[in-house]
């Protein structure tokens, strides 16, 4: 088989992730999407192939896209070796500059994004993915919404709660600024190192005071995050303004990196259902034999320690 099924990288509501090395020896992520729950698959389809024509060097590419069956999407992305920003945050305190200038690359690919009416709708940090120079790629745009224009709003409850907008909360329409909310509290959890919100208090989202940012980070950028998150969309700034006010606070001049499209791949639909199905498989196998050792393991203790409670009694 040409296709092997590496590991799994990570698994969600929408569906799982692999990682998946394809006959040219290449790399990829592959999403598997259910497609149980949407009221128009053709819809999600054409959503998916929207983002195969998506070109931007901050956004994670697309080079496949398929229906498996009746009820799952498969995407193939380039795979991003380094981390996530999740991880990142984790596991020390990110310095100024760095931070100012992932701020700045995630501004630019959102509003590429919004140039091509697309809202992205989950944007967070497990989904902000970090190359192996530690240059941000946007991902996993698999509840993105293609607009007709700019100025058209949208009502569906999706993303992530601790980064939702108070419009999303409040079930109101919103527009492509509910990505800008979002971003805004990624930058703040860069700084902070926790998220500003936490979903079980939606109402800190809609009316409540926004957590203070530690002192170390200067005050224009813990000043701009805090209008970043301005409540009322009419009051929060565009992303191409995020992007050029990211652009000031840098150090130095702002230089695009350069990539080129990636080629679309072949994968055969059926080599990729077997290729699940053995992995899946595998897995399941090694998990019943885990479990078996771990039972027999329980068991011998059980009786080991019986055996020396009866020598003990007879003492």
């Amino acid at each position: 088989m040409s296709l092997k099924i590496l590991k799994k990288l990570g698994e969600g509501g929408f569906g799982k992730v692999y990682l998946f090395q394809n006959t040219d020896e290449n790399k990829y992520a592959l999403k598997v999407v259910s497609l149980d729950g949407f009221y128009d698959i053709e819809e999600a389809e054409e959503e998916g192939r929207m983002m195969m024509k998506l070109c931007h060097p901050h956004i994670n590419q697309c080079v496949f896209l398929e229906r498996i069956g009746t009820s799952n999407l498969c995407m193939a992305l380039e795979y991003c070796r380094n981390d996530t920003l999740a991880r990142k945050i984790q596991l020390s305190r990110i310095e100024e500059p760095l931070a100012v200038m992932w701020f700045t690359q995630m501004a630019d690919a959102i509003q590429y994004l919004h140039e091509q009416h697309i809202i992205h709708r989950d944007i967070k940090p497990e989904n902000i993915l970090l190359t192996s120079r530690d240059q941000i790629m946007v991902g996993d745009l698999g509840v993105a919404r293609k607009l007709k224009d700019t100025l058209q709003s949208a009502r569906t409850c999706i993303g992530t709660p601790c980064y939702m907008s108070p419009q999303i909360y409040k079930e109101q329409s919103y527009t492509n600024k509910t990505d800008v909310w979002s971003l805004g509290c990624v930058f703040h959890e860069v700084l902070s190192r926790k998220a500003p919100f936490h979903y079980t208090r939606p109402k800190a989202i809609v009316e409540g005071p926004t957590p203070p940012l530690p002192d170390n980070y200067s005050y224009p950028l813990r000043n701009f995050i805090f209008r970043v998150l301005t409540r009322e969309e009419i009051g929060r700034p565009s992303a191409s303004e995020v992007f050029i006010f990211c652009k000031l606070l840098l150090p130095g001049e702002y230089q695009r990196i350069k990539r080129r499209r990636l080629e679309p791949i072949h994968l055969d639909k059926e080599e990729i259902r077997k290729a699940l199905l053995i992995y899946d498989g595998t897995k399941r196998e090694k998990s019943k034999s885990f479990s078996e050792s771990s039972e027999k393991s329980k068991s011998f203790s059980k009786s080991f320690s019986q055996s020396v409670s009866l020598k003990s009694d007879k003492k």
